[in-house]
């Protein structure tokens, strides 16, 4: 992982910052602020970034936290620094050993990512697997006119 501001310079203490893990508030060497206050959205720009090979990928903000798609199909939910793909078939054979979590309160569980995230080839290749078993969205039905 990179820290944007350490002008690109690889930066473990960033990393498990982004991730919230081991309690830190603050690295000394990285200056972000406090854990727990969402998704920033460097760490969205990464993950996208991590998953580019995948295919066009776009991010989008809902509800505080962000969705994560490829070729128009969300894919993954980024929620509180974390990684949460969509759980398809071929995602769940490519992963192996899943762990899961619940992106948000009352959700299905999805696929955890944790440290593979860092692993731009193989999270790629989950990212495209997991698009590629998905459905295209509905298209949207126009809004209807009210006669007032």
């Amino acid at each position: 992982m990179r820290c944007r501001r350490r002008g690109g310079e690889g930066c473990l203490q960033y990393a498990i910052h982004l991730r919230g893990e081991a309690g830190l508030e603050s690295p000394p060497d990285c200056g972000f602020g406090e854990v727990g206050m969402g998704t920033e959205r460097a760490f969205v720009e990464y993950v996208a970034d991590q998953a580019a090979s995948a295919g066009s990928m776009s991010f989008r903000k809902m509800f505080g936290e962000y969705a994560l798609y490829c070729e128009g199909k969300v894919v993954a939910l980024v929620c509180d620094n974390q990684v949460f793909v969509k759980p398809t078939g071929p995602g769940v054979a490519w992963v192996g050993a899943v762990t899961e979590g619940f992106p948000y309160p009352g959700a299905k569980p999805w696929l955890l990512i944790g440290e593979a995230l860092d692993d731009r080839e193989w999270f790629a290749r989950l990212i495209r697997l997991t698009a590629d078993a998905l459905p295209l969205p509905k298209p949207r039905k126009p809004k209807k006119l009210t006669a007032g």
